[in-house]
């Protein structure tokens, strides 16, 4: 019994790895932050960078960014982003008063609901 219960278990973990890795290799579109500086109080600036899958248009990928103050609270955005291309960018949000970090929820593309 032991033995069939160890067996379901390792079933289990071999196809939930196999179906995140599946998932991660079929992204429609990736992405990350780079630096960010902040601009006053006002405004910050940060890049990011967008890697496109095969097919995907930059045109139909949103990506999610947001500013928070150095007590956690959001003080920009979320903004949803377009972005130009392929490639690295830069984009101002603005901000109700001092930021201290961005938050980069990542980017969705259609067929692609989990932000990467």
């Amino acid at each position: 019994m032991l033995l069939l219960v160890a067996a379901a278990a390792l079933v289990a973990v071999g196809v939930w790895f196999v179906i995140t890795i599946g998932w991660e290799a079929d992204a429609k579109v990736t992405s990350s932050i780079g630096g960010w500086n902040v601009d006053g109080n006002t405004s910050v600036t940060f890049t990011y960078t967008v890697s496109l899958g095969k097919g995907t248009k930059a045109s139909d990928v949103r990506c999610v960014a947001y500013a928070q103050a150095k007590d956690f609270s959001t003080v920009g955005g979320p903004a949803q982003i377009t972005p130009p291309s392929n490639g690295t960018h830069s984009y101002t949000l603005r901000t109700s008063r001092h930021a201290v970090y961005v938050t980069w929820l990542g980017c969705t593309a259609p067929g692609q609901s989990n932000p990467h």
